[in-house]
């Protein structure tokens, strides 16, 4: 029982020794955790609010579209584009696609390019490829659209049969 006291008394003693010995450390480690757990918590609002901005720019190029005005509504589905948002940009540049908003080829282009930069899933990369093709097709390139249909087939894509029927028709 002695030991046992003994033991528990010179366990707290070496303790008390080592946070001694090593306050400054403790303490710098601590005060480095609080900074990287508030700087996430920043980060993150920052995140959201950027987000939140985005989604605003969508529903304002939405209502200007709706009222006619397609060259405002064009420049703001851009600067989504030109964002980066991962959600947003893809959605632009199909609104951009659907309404024939912008007739330039070599710019939506540039568009499409700008959308492959972007880290998204296998899904979305595979359906801005897909849309590229279709888009390739319909300005005549279809050399162009073969080879991104056929890069579709290869990787084995969700979209396999869509490309290898436009690949037959």
């Amino acid at each position: 029982m002695e030991q046992s006291e003994n033991k528990i008394t010179d366990t707290k003693e070496n303790l008390k020794l080592f946070v001694k010995n090593n306050l400054s450390k403790i303490i710098s480690i601590l005060i480095m955790f609080i900074i990287i757990i508030v700087s996430f918590f920043v980060w993150k609002e920052n995140q959201d609010k950027k987000n939140f901005f985005i989604s605003e720019k969508y529903i304002k190029a939405g209502i200007l579209l709706g009222n006619g005005e397609n060259e405002s509504a064009t420049n703001y589905y851009k600067e989504i584009i030109l964002s980066e948002n991962k959600f947003y940009s893809v959605l632009a540049l199909n609104t951009i696609l659907e309404k024939n908003l912008i007739e330039d080829n070599i710019e939506i282009l540039s568009l499409f390019e700008k959308l492959e930069k972007l880290n998204l899933d296998k899904k979305n990369t595979d359906l801005i490829i897909f849309k590229k093709a279709l888009y390739f097709s319909k300005i005549d390139q279809i050399e162009k659209s073969k080879i991104l249909l056929n890069k579709l087939i290869e990787q084995n894509s969700s979209l396999k049969e869509l490309a290898l029927n436009l690949l037959e028709n």
